[in-house]
C-alpha cells in the first residue's frame, strides 16, 4: 500500500484501577471459616484525549511522538457484590429463589474532573497483515489541583488534594488507517 502521512490525529481513552477492597461476611451456618464478599470499593481514574501524533511513514515497527489535551475523571465508588441466592423450600418440592439485595447499587463517595494534557513516544509493531498493531509506548499526562481518595481513606473524610500529574507506560492495541 502507498505509505501514509507522517501527521495523524490521535485519541486515546484509559482506565486505571489504582486501589480497591472488599468487604465481607461470614456464610451463616459455616462457624465464619467460610466468607462471602458484599461489597466492593474501587477508586480509579478515567481520560480522554486527543491531538496530534508525529509518525515514520511506513514499516513494521513505526516510532511515534504526540501531544494530547482533555480530561481526567477521578473517582470513588462502591457497589454491592451479586448476592448469594438462598433456596427456601415452601411446600415440599417447590423451591424459591430468594435474593436479599440489590445487586446493581453502586454509590459515588467523591469525584473529580480536571482538565489535563501532555505528551508521549512508543514505537507502534506491524501485527501481521493487517491494520492493527502493538502500541508500546509512555506518556506524561499533567493537570491542575485534583481532589480524590485511596484505598484504605474513610469514605466520608476530608479528601486528598495534589497535582493530577503522572507517568504511564502503555501497551495496547491499535488500528492504522
Amino acid at each position: 500500500g502507498r505509505p501514509q502521512s507522517v501527521f495523524a490525529l490521535r485519541g486515546d481513552a484509559s482506565f486505571l484501577l489504582y486501589g480497591t477492597r472488599t468487604v465481607q461476611r461470614p456464610i451463616f451456618g459455616t462457624n465464619g471459616e467460610v466468607l462471602e464478599d458484599v461489597s466492593t470499593t474501587d477508586n480509579w481514574i478515567a481520560q480522554l484525549g486527543v491531538g496530534p501524533q508525529l509518525m515514520a511513514r511506513s514499516g513494521r515497527v513505526r516510532p511515534y511522538a504526540n501531544a494530547f489535551a482533555g480530561v481526567s475523571y477521578f473517582a470513588t465508588t462502591s457497589q454491592l457484590v451479586f448476592p448469594r441466592p438462598v433456596t427456601v423450600v415452601a411446600v415440599p418440592g417447590a423451591p424459591l429463589l430468594l435474593a436479599g439485595q440489590d445487586p446493581f447499587r453502586t454509590t459515588t463517595h467523591h469525584d473529580d474532573v480536571i482538565a489535563s494534557y501532555g505528551g508521549g513516544a512508543g514505537v507502534l509493531v506491524g501485527l501481521g497483515h493487517g491494520g492493527t498493531a502493538l502500541d508500546l509506548g509512555a506518556r506524561y499526562v499533567g493537570g491542575g489541583t485534583v481532589r480524590y481518595l485511596v484505598e484504605g481513606d474513610p469514605l466520608n473524610g476530608i479528601p486528598r488534594r495534589s497535582q493530577g500529574h503522572m507517568v504511564e507506560f502503555r501497551i495496547g492495541v491499535v488500528g492504522l488507517h
